[in-house]
């Protein structure tokens, strides 16, 4: 065996939107084998029928929920006015919202809906960003600790 292996994947604490900077994500550092087999999972064979030859077509949105799934481990400080300016609410989402004191916690229901939802893209592009970049999640996890 070789000297060189990984450890745990890193993850940091980092603000995605710099319009909700009380709103800050647990993001996992996603290594480039283990997004190609996100990728994979999203992808499927079809028969080109102009060409006639087959290939791989990429569910985006499927892409997405996996890519998110995989390296949102938590998030905080999502509160209701933040998340309004994400998507549209419902009046029992709302009244939900407000009885946990304005802010949403961290659930996988709520990050599938987030992921799913077309006008939550600053949230997922953010994400998505900065999980893929070892270089800058290390950066983050530095600032971090220099604030503590």
């Amino acid at each position: 065996m070789g000297l060189i292996s990984t450890g745990d994947a890193p993850e940091v604490w980092a603000e995605v939107n710099p319009e909700f900077p009380e709103f800050e994500v647990l993001v996992q550092y996603l290594s480039p084998t283990a997004a190609k087999k996100i990728s994979d999972a999203a992808t499927t064979k079809q028969v080109n029928r102009r060409t006639r030859q087959i290939e791989d077509v990429v569910d985006n949105e499927k892409y997405a929920r996996l890519m998110v799934k995989e390296m949102v481990q938590d998030w905080r400080g999502l509160k209701l006015d933040y998340l309004e300016q994400m998507v549209p609410l419902s009046d029992e989402s709302r009244k939900a919202i407000a009885k946990e004191g304005g802010e949403v916690p961290f659930s996988a229901d709520d990050l599938a809906f987030l992921s799913d939802n077309t006008y939550a893209r600053s949230f997922l592009d953010g994400v998505m960003a900065l999980s893929m970049d070892l270089e800058a999640m290390v950066r983050a996890q530095r600032m971090t600790s220099e604030k503590n």
